[in-house]
Order: structure tokens, then C-alpha cells, then sequence
């Protein structure tokens, strides 16, 4: 098994990472790969930011949604559950994780998540309550 210190050398040794580079420049670095459709390289750049802070929230949210793109779901649920520990209040990554869930016709945890994004931003209201109407209509059954 790789710690995380051998994968950020592994990524340095690959030339995708400069020796230093702190976790703000790999975020923007990654931003700007995955603006560019560059999926594997923005991949790399979040990856090594999570190997340089690994309590870092930004670095696991940016991880966790490019791997949710991948459909790497449960990949991308073990992320955002990091983020949530650092950050309880912060609804985007209880979305991000409903949205995970879903891909995995996994309703309960899909609908828990919902819930708390929900309490935690009732701005969101109206699209949980929508995405909960067809969460309830799956569950019954419904195709």
C-alpha cells in the first residue's frame, strides 16, 4: 500500500507535480486542466494537492467531484465524507454525495444526504424537493 508521502514522490517523479508546489497552484493547475478537458492531468494536480494536505477541504471537494465525473462513485462518496469532517456545514458536498449515492441506486443514504444539504442551505429546497419526489417514486418501484 502507498502512504501518502510515496504517492506525492511518485507524482514529483512523474513531472506532473513540481517539488514544492503547494496545494493552492496544484488547485489552479487542475482547474485549469479540467477547464481544458484534460480530465487525467486535473486528476493528477487534485490528487497531489489531497498528498500535500490531506485535511485540505478544497483539495478533497476538487477531488471528489472530478472522480464523481469519472464514476469512480464510491471513490468520490470517501471524499466528500472527508470534506464533511473538516467542513459538517458545508452543503455542496452532501449534494456531491447524494449525487454519488444515486449513481449507485443507493436511495437511503442518497435521501440522508439530501436532507442535510437541505437543513444545512434552504435555498436548495426546491431541487432536493424534486430530487426526492423521483428518490420516492424509484423506491416504490417505479422504473
Amino acid at each position: 500500500v502507498l502512504g501518502i508521502g510515496m504517492i506525492a514522490a511518485l507524482l514529483v517523479s512523474w513531472g506532473g507535480v513540481r517539488a514544492g508546489e503547494g496545494v493552492d497552484a496544484l488547485l489552479e493547475r487542475g482547474e485549469r486542466q479540467a477547464a481544458a478537458g484534460e480530465i487525467g492531468a486535473a486528476l493528477a494536480s487534485y490528487r497531489a494537492a489531497v498528498a500535500r494536505d490531506p485535511g485540505s477541504p478544497r483539495a478533497h471537494m476538487r477531488l471528489a467531484g472530478l472522480e464523481l465525473v469519472k464514476q469512480r462513485y464510491r471513490v468520490s462518496i470517501e471524499h466528500f465524507q472527508t470534506v464533511i469532517g473538516h467542513e459538517p456545514d458545508n452543503a455542496n458536498a452532501f449534494v456531491g454525495m447524494a449525487v454519488a449515492y444515486l449513481h449507485l441506486s443507493d436511495y437511503g443514504p442518497a435521501r440522508a444526504a439530501l436532507k442535510e444539504a437541505e437543513r444545512l442551505d434552504p435555498r436548495k429546497r426546491a431541487d432536493i424537493a424534486r430530487v426526492l419526489q423521483w428518490i420516492d417514486l424509484r423506491a416504490d418501484g417505479t422504473p
